[in-house]
């Protein structure tokens, strides 16, 4: 992976069928400064999408 590229893969599934998701994010990144900057996004991205779905 070329320097300065993150890829974040976000996988949803519903693995039971009882109407849970079960969300899975993915991060690779080129240098340990990257994976700490994307560390700290990917740990809100659970609370955002808490929050997105409780407001449906």
């Amino acid at each position: 992976m070329p320097p300065g590229q993150a890829v974040m893969t976000l996988e949803l599934d519903e693995p039971d069928g009882a109407g849970r998701t079960r969300l899975t994010l993915g991060q690779s990144c080129g240098s340990a400064e990257e994976r700490a900057v994307a560390e700290q996004g990917g740990a809100l991205l659970p609370d955002s999408l808490t929050g997105h779905f409780a407001r449906r």
